[in-house]
Formats: C-alpha cells, structure tokens, sequence
C-alpha cells in the first residue's frame, strides 16, 4: 500500500496536478472505484449502464447550466455547523416533522446554527428545493469553477496516463472527485463553519470536504449511516492512507469493535438518536391516515418486505418469487414492498414479478419514510437490512429469507436468534399462520429486548448525547 500510494503521489506532485494536500483525497476514490462488488462487475457488463457513465460528465455540464438558468438566487449566511444531506428527498415532512436525514431535526430540537448542503447528483429536481440554509451542492459553483475542474479532470487523466484508470466508472469517480474538491473549498470558505457532521462518511461529497476540513483544520464528525459488520464492503476496505472524519459516531460498542480496527477516528457509541421519538411508533391518527392514503385494509396484518440495495447478486430473487407465489392468496394479509433509497429501478423487477403472479402489491420508493412504513406493519422480512433494526425497535415479528449468499450468511441478526427463518413452504405456512402470530412473538420477545438494550445505547436519550458532544466540539 505505501509503495502504490507514494508512487501514485509522486507522479501528482511531479505534473502539479493540485494541492499536495488533497492526494489522499483522490488515492482514496481510485482505491474504492478498485474494490468493485460482484454485483458492480456485473453491472459494467450492460452496455447502457457503460454509456451512461460514459456520458456522465456531460449530464452533470447541463444539470449546472439548468440550474444556473432557473434556480432563486440565496446566499447562505454564515453558521457554526455545516451538515451534508444525501438527498433532496428527505428534505420534507414527514409527521409533521422535517426528515433531513435525520440530522435536522435533530440540531434544529436543540437550536444548533446550521446549514445544509443537499448531495443528490440524480435527481435534477433537487435544483429547485433550496432556500436560505438549505443548498444544492451545485450552488457552491461557478461558471468559472465549472471550467476549471474539466481542465483539471483532464490534466488529471493525461498525468495518469501509464496508470490503469481503465473504465468509464473510475473516470466519472475522478470527474467527480475533482468536481467535489471545488464544492467543498467554496463551501467551507463562503459558510466558514467551525464543525461539520455528516452521515453515510463515505460519499464523495463527504470525502472531499473531509480533505478541505483536513487542510483548514476545521473539526469533522460522522454520525452511523445503517449497519456496520466486519464484512461492510467500506469498513474492510480501508487502510492507513484513507480520510475519515475526527470524530464518529456508532451504535454501541459491537459496531466501534468494527470501525476501530480501521478508522483513525475517534469513536463513541452514543446510540441512535432516530429513535429518540420513534420507540414504539404509536401516533394511531398518522398511521391510519397513511393506510387510507394507499388503501392499506386496516383489518389486515401488514406484512413488510424490505427490498436489499445490491439484491445479493440476484441471488434473492428465488426466495422473492416464493413470497409472491405464497402472499398472492392470501387475503388476510396485505403483503407491501420498500425499495432502499438507491434501487429504485428494482421495482421493475418487482411489478414484472406482480404481472406474473397475477397480483397487486404495493411498492413504496425511496421518497416514502422508512420509519413511517414500518410502524404500520405487523411482520418485516428482509435478508439484511438496517430496516430490521427499525422493526426490532417498534417490536415487529422480524422474519428472514434464506439467501445463498456470504454476506447475507452472515446476518448478526439471525445469529442472535431475533426471528425466523424462511427456508421452504412449510415455514411460510407456520409464521404467516394469523393463529402463530402472538406464539412466534413471544418466543422472541426477550431475546429482542436483550439485544436492544445491548445494542442501542441511551435508548430514547441519545440525542442528548449527541448534543453534548457537538456542544463540546463547538465549546472546547
């Protein structure tokens, strides 16, 4: 590794590609467009998928210019805290309540100055949802920025000409790199925050002003995005070169037994403050105005079918199917689906599986509140997914599919022994029995109980905890 990257370091500083400083910024994204999952190697062989990345720099060109045409006019003012928001759809209410990626609410609780910066390179609706302490990352850009990072995107490329950056997915990572690099310079001089906390650390947007923080000396903390294991394709991936925030935030003391090993970070287990309001969900007036909006029978038991990001390779298509064909007569049940944020274009799949089986689920996309859902459901299925912890927290019947797959193997969920497993008809028959319902949750019950308290430090507090901390870093 420090072979590579001092080589790698040698031929930037040799050709001034930019600042020596931010090296590692870009070491760090042509090392992680290397660590390509099997599901990743499979989709650089559809050839529209190639296309598109192929393309990519130039849709970003005309979504800066849209923006430019038809965007208001804000300036953000300055403010001690500068938060990231992955996308501009969870800028919105839901409850009542604004979900910023969950962290406004919870600054904005305890009246902590911040502003945002919106990260949603797709969707270019995200231009018109800014206002005064909530920006697209495009708005930190000039024309003359624009110009800037395709001569230094270029320059780049030209100076790692007899290094592999072979493949359109590695140029649009360095495209982006470059372009994320200039977004966090101006932001972090035009907001001139004192602290910046963001959750899911690893985007690039993240990333970059992790490196211009670095270089202005400016705190950073990252708070956990989802679930973290040993085998998390991030965590195992980094090395001693890698940027990570100052100061990050996990669960409990399992998942900083992860982080620790790899992040030069330091690490508290502070629990997860989302379920500071959401412990056993019981705003009966907004879950039955939601089963009415999407004609959800309220005398049914709702069954939650957690949709996985990667899909395991399609390796979970066969244990999907089986819940198809089984759910389609069953009437006593209303069998609904959730998408992850990022696999919207999974509902293909999943409303050619409705044309097959000759029935009508419901697919709820990444717009819709994860939270929200799971409060109105009776039982989640997933293979892994953070959304089990939702259910786990709302005192859900958790069930699992059976995935022939390593990472869905090693689910610590189903290790700990917190629901049943799906293996053949025989076990659909017994959990979805309505006459099963309360024996299959009291089996679990305590076993839930445990892990949760174990699991999910400062249980209905943590937000306190948080706040105390950024109040420290603030307040040294």
């Amino acid at each position: 590794m420090e072979k590579e990257y001092s080589e790698l370091k040698e031929i930037f500083d040799k050709n001034k590609v930019l600042e020596t400083s931010l090296f590692p910024f870009f070491y760090q994204i042509m090392k992680e467009s290397e660590a390509i999952p099997e599901i990743e190697l499979k989709r650089r062989q559809d050839k529209l998928y190639l296309l598109l990345c192929s393309l990519y720099k130039y849709y970003i060109a005309v979504y800066f210019l849209v923006f430019k045409i038809f965007s208001r006019r804000y300036k953000m003012d300055n403010s001690k805290v500068l938060a990231t928001i992955n996308s501009y759809r969870s800028n919105r209410y839901v409850n009542g309540k604004k979900m910023d990626s969950y962290i406004e609410p919870l600054l904005g609780k305890y009246k902590i100055d911040s502003n945002y910066i919106i990260d949603d390179r797709r969707d270019i609706r995200s231009i018109f949802s800014q206002n005064k302490k909530y920006m697209p990352w495009i708005t930190f850009l000039s024309f003359k920025d624009m110009i800037n990072v395709w001569k230094d995107y270029r320059k780049i490329k030209k100076s790692l000409k007899n290094i592999s950056i072979e493949g359109y997915l590695k140029k649009a990572a360095i495209f982006n790199g470059v372009l994320f690099i200039y977004l966090a310079n101006n932001s972090i001089e035009k907001i001139k925050p004192k602290l910046v906390i963001m959750s899911c650390e690893y985007t690039l947007m993240n990333e970059a002003i992790i490196a211009i923080c670095k270089n202005k000396d400016i705190k950073t903390l990252g708070i956990q995005h989802g679930v973290i294991y040993p085998e998390h394709a991030h965590y195992k991936n980094i090395d001693e070169n890698y940027l990570v925030p100052d100061y990050f935030i996990v669960y409990s003391d399992k998942e900083k037994k992860v982080v620790e090993k790899v992040m030069k970070s330091k690490i508290m287990p502070l629990g997860r403050f989302q379920y500071d309001d959401s412990v056993n969900n019981s705003n009966k007036e907004i879950k039955g105005e939601f089963k009415r909006k999407h004609s959800i029978s309220p005398d049914k038991k709702v069954v939650l079918f957690h949709s996985q990001t990667h899909g395991y390779d399609g390796k979970d298509l066969p244990a999907i199917e089986q819940l198809f064909d089984f759910f389609k007569n069953k009437e006593e049940f209303e069998f609904i689906i959730k998408l992850h944020p990022s696999e919207d274009q999974k509902a293909i799949i999943f409303k050619e599986l409705n044309k097959k089986y000759g029935t009508n689920f419901k697919i709820f996309d990444g717009k819709q509140d994860n939270l929200l859902i799971t409060s109105i459901s009776d039982y989640e299925i997933a293979a892994f997914s953070s959304a089990t912890e939702d259910a786990l927290i709302m005192d859900k019947v958790v069930v699992f599919i059976d995935v022939p797959h390593p990472e869905a193997r090693k689910n610590f969920f189903l290790k700990e022994g917190l629901g049943p497993l799906i293996k053949d008809d025989k076990d659909l028959e017994y959990i979805f029995n309505i006459n099963n319902y309360y024996d299959i949750k009291n089996k679990y019950e305590l076993k839930i109980k445990r892990f949760v308290k174990k699991k999910y430090y400062y249980l209905g507090t943590s937000g306190k905890e948080h706040i105390k901390l950024i109040n420290k870093l603030l307040h040294p």
